[in-house]
């Protein structure tokens, strides 16, 4: 992890982008690469200041070309979404969010805000210089080269868009003070509403990366799927309340097996899938396949992630397995009752573990490992490396309770 000077809470916001936190995360030796725009970085900061102040102006203009969606509610609750379609499920199973008074936008579109309250142009102008402020300070405090870099390439965007969600959060916590905000993965929304004082929950919808603390917001509470990325935030100084979602452990399995998909195509072996199926079809399981919700998701977010459409059965022999959709993945397993789930590093197995199933990791070792928390690897059989254990297992000559509580421990 890259050592720097302190850098004040309200500041951090500067940092959000995701790459930052990556490379704050590395011990790349290479970080301080000479770069002829770092010799000018204070007067590229001059021209990302003025076209922060000129899109600023474009925001307010823009409200007023936004059709207003004015119902009247005494909001209560905002779940901020990053358009996936499935990361509200959490939220709906923790709190019961009452519809009536809730909002619910999309972090990444502006006019999602804009349809609900005009800000002001005196509150934007006022926090510009406030966002001004913080991100010249930033920029002094002799951070890695590469990090300059990216602070001054995603400038305009940053600056202006913290400035409109600062004045968004702080508009919406005068309106209503007792306001709760329910959010995952948008980080720069999250910085704006907990600097506005806001009581702000995360709600991860799946595993998450490792955080430097400079990056992090300090929300009030964060929900995570496993104890390992509990114990790596509360390292990494983390002080908000950490809880893992609780999990219903089953009481039994059945003779199952279910497939969770991978999101893209280019992760699957199809002969790794091809004889995982055919071991389990020859010892008598019945298996399903659970879809990614990506592979439905709208046009517009298939772009977004740079999703190609695509049919399983054009990649796969499925003819013996049956698909479901809809639902998450505890659902679907506390359904189905599986002895075994098998996924591409997915948080399905994480979920399967801590529900009392033998996840099995079918990730082709050649997939680079990222940079996650939680190991599946580890904390799953892996296929085909462990195929003679999963066929043991299968013929009761390894203990079933056994297994799982070894991998429960890796």
């Amino acid at each position: 992890m890259v050592k720097t000077s302190y850098i004040p809470v309200r500041q951090r916001w500067t940092l959000s982008d995701r790459q930052i936190n990556r490379l704050l995360n590395s011990d790349n030796e290479a970080l301080n690469a000479k770069n002829f725009f770092l010799k000018a970085k204070y007067i590229i900061a001059m021209l990302i200041y003025i076209l922060a102040f000129l899109r600023i102006i474009y925001f307010y203009i823009k409200q007023f070309f936004v059709t207003r969606s004015d119902n009247g509610l005494v909001v209560k609750t905002l779940i901020v979404n990053v358009g996936r379609g499935y990361e509200n499920n959490n939220i709906n199973k923790l709190f019961k969010i009452d519809e009536s008074s809730n909002l619910d936008i999309n972090a990444f579109m502006l006019t999602n805000y804009m349809k609900y309250y005009r800000v002001s142009l005196f509150s934007m102008m006022g926090l510009l210089l406030s966002s001004i402020r913080e991100f010249n300070s930033t920029l002094r405090i002799g951070l890695p080269n590469n990090i300059v870099l990216l602070l001054l390439k995603g400038g305009v965007s940053s600056v202006s868009l913290y400035t409109y969600l600062r004045a968004f959060f702080v508009l919406l916590k005068k309106k209503y003070p007792s306001i709760v905000v329910y959010i995952d993965g948008a980080i720069l929304a999250s910085h704006a509403s907990v600097l506005s004082e806001i009581k702000t929950i995360r709600t991860c919808h799946g595993l998450t990366e490792k955080v430097h603390p400079y990056y992090y917001p300090a929300y009030n509470s964060i929900y995570v799927f496993s104890q390992d990325e509990k114990k790596h935030l509360k390292s990494r100084g983390i002080n908000s309340k950490v809880y893992t979602y609780p999990f219903d452990i089953l009481e039994y399995r059945e003779k199952t097996v279910v497939f969770f998909m991978a999101n893209v195509t280019l992760h699957v072996n199809p002969d790794y899938f091809s004889d995982i199926t055919e071991l389990f079809l020859s010892c008598g399981y019945k298996i399903y396949m659970k879809l990614h919700p990506l592979n439905d998701a709208p046009e517009q977010l298939k772009k977004e992630y740079s999703l190609s459409a695509y049919n399983w059965s054009d990649v796969l022999n499925v003819s013996n397995i049956q698909c479901i959709k809809g639902m998450d993945g505890s659902d679907v397993i506390k359904k189905i009752k599986p002895s075994f789930v098998i996924g591409w590093g997915s948080t399905s197995l994480c979920e399967a573990l801590n529900m009392g199933v033998i996840p099995i990791d079918i990730l082709d070792p050649s997939v680079p490992a990222g940079f996650g928390i939680y190991s599946t690897y580890k904390k799953s059989l892996n296929w085909p490396d462990d195929r003679d254990t999963i066929y043991k297992l299968i013929s009761k000559r390894i203990d079933y309770q056994e297994m799982l509580e070894n991998l429960k421990q890796q």
